[in-house]
């Protein structure tokens, strides 16, 4: 039997986020290594926490994460498939490549600072999930009230919008 791992994307990181790798030797041998590369002690929450909504840092954290939990699981697993939406997709490819840590933070730093330059080229790039009860009709008055735009459709009731920092 084949198995699907899919990885999150950006807004999955959390403070706690690194606890389980912490509490395995190799995971925290990942993370000591990250936090060399970054110059940034990645065992120590409150670190996390100042940065978790930087734009770099954030997305950093979360490929981290994903591929550091997915080498803790991967040696248990045989027949295993990789899949991502959005971030998640640099998480499913720098997993499945086998990039160090140096090559997969150099490659997750360099997007996320074109994303971040070119959010503050446009003026645009505050993005904000809609979730839960949300109609498209009320999505459609809260772009009209708020200038807004529509960025990503993820189901019936979960939207992505955009609008000016």
């Amino acid at each position: 039997m084949a198995l699907l791992i899919g990885f999150s994307g950006q807004g999955s990181q959390y403070p706690e986020m690194f606890e389980k790798l912490k509490n395995h030797h190799e995971g925290r041998q990942w993370l000591q290594e990250a936090s060399d590369i970054l110059h940034l002690n990645l065992l120590d929450q409150h670190i996390i926490e100042q940065n978790l909504f930087d734009t770099i840092y954030a997305q950093i954290f979360i490929v981290l994460h994903s591929v550091g939990v997915f080498r803790l699981i991967e040696k248990k697993i045989s027949d295993v498939y990789l899949c991502g939406y959005s971030l998640g997709e640099v998480s499913a490819f720098c997993a499945s490549a086998e990039l160090s840590i140096s090559e997969l933070i150099t490659m997750v730093k360099e997007r996320a600072f074109f994303m971040q330059e070119a959010s503050e080229k446009t003026g645009l790039g505050g993005l904000v999930a809609l979730k839960g009860h949300i109609t498209q009709d009320i999505l459609k008055k809260l772009i009209q009230q708020f200038q807004c735009y529509l960025a990503i459709y993820n189901a019936e009731d979960h939207f992505i919008v955009v609008g000016l920092k």
